[in-house]
């Protein structure tokens, strides 16, 4: 979100950040890789660039090698139904989406597994 990214870096660093959270300036991270490379290469180690961006299994390893990323952040949700046994079908706290009274958002064990060893997996 700023218009000079590799001015915005060196603000950064001379503010003593250890790390920055981006996406390479793209909703996505794989598509934010080129950016991503360039920043780590002039942090030259000075500041931490957090890869992130909707990084899943068919993804993480290839942004992690085209950028030589050393961390990332990433989701492993799953849906799991709720233990409520009365459901009221007519009324929905916040929305009108019923259905999400009835569902709870958690991190997926398996899925995290997977994350990381597909970010660890050579070509």
């Amino acid at each position: 979100m700023v218009a000079d990214p590799h001015a915005a870096l060196e603000t950064l660093i001379g503010c003593g950040v250890g790390r920055v959270l981006t996406s390479g300036q793209r909703p996505r991270g794989i598509e934010g890789a080129p950016l991503l490379a360039r920043l780590v290469q002039q942090a030259a180690g000075r500041i931490t660039i957090l890869g992130c961006g909707d990084l899943d299994e068919a993804t993480i390893g290839q942004v992690r090698r085209q950028a030589n990323l050393q961390e990332l952040h990433f989701a492993a949700p799953t849906t799991i139904p709720s233990a409520m046994r009365y459901r009221n079908p007519a009324l929905a706290m916040g929305g009108d989406d019923t259905s999400r009274e009835y569902r709870h958002t958690v991190t997926d064990p398996a899925r995290i597994r997977r994350m990381i060893a597909a970010a660890r997996a050579q070509p």
